[in-house]
C-alpha cells in the first residue's frame, strides 16, 4: 500500500540513467518537508539534508561542481535547503527531469501535479533530448 510518509517529489539532476548514478535531488519528502539529497560517488550511499516544512515552490541550482536547494512558500521569499552539496568532477552536461517515488516498491501513487516548470542557463544552451522525454511519459517505465 502506499506510504504517503516515504513519498518524495521534486527535482533532479543526474549524470547518467543507471542504477546507481550520481545525482542530486530537491523535492518534498512526505509532502511537506523540503528534502536535499544526493549521492556523490557512484554506487555508494545517499546523504540527506531537510529544510523547512510546508514549501511548495523548489529551487535547484547548479554552479559548477556545486548544488544549492531552495525553497518557498509563495515564490517570492526563498530560503536555503541544507548546505550546498559538492559533486566533484561532473561533466558539464547532466541528466535533469523531475522525480516522484512513493517510497513503496513497485507503487506510484498518487500521481504529483508539476506546474512552472523551467531550466535556464546561465551560459551556454540547454540541449532537451527528445528520446528521454519520450521514455520518461511511457507508462510502465521504471526509473532507479
Amino acid at each position: 500500500p502506499f506510504q504517503p510518509g516515504n513519498s518524495k517529489v521534486g527535482l533532479m539532476f543526474r549524470d547518467g540513467t543507471q542504477p546507481g548514478a550520481r545525482f542530486v535531488f530537491l523535492g518534498l519528502y512526505a509532502g511537506v518537508v523540503a528534502l536535499l539529497e544526493s549521492r556523490a560517488q557512484a554506487g555508494q550511499p545517499t546523504a540527506f539534508q531537510f529544510g523547512a516544512a510546508g514549501v511548495v515552490w523548489l529551487r535547484l541550482v547548479r554552479t559548477g561542481d556545486q548544488f544549492q536547494g531552495w525553497a518557498s512558500n509563495d515564490g517570492v521569499a526563498w530560503i536555503a535547503v541544507g548546505a550546498p552539496v559538492s559533486l566533484p568532477g561532473l561533466p558539464a552536461s547532466l541528466l535533469a527531469g523531475l522525480s516522484v517515488s512513493s517510497g513503496t516498491a513497485g507503487l506510484l501513487n498518487p500521481v504529483p501535479r508539476f506546474d512552472q516548470v523551467s531550466l535556464t542557463a546561465s551560459t551556454g544552451a540547454i540541449a532537451i533530448d527528445q528520446t528521454l522525454v519520450s521514455l520518461a511519459a511511457g507508462q510502465g517505465t521504471q526509473f532507479t
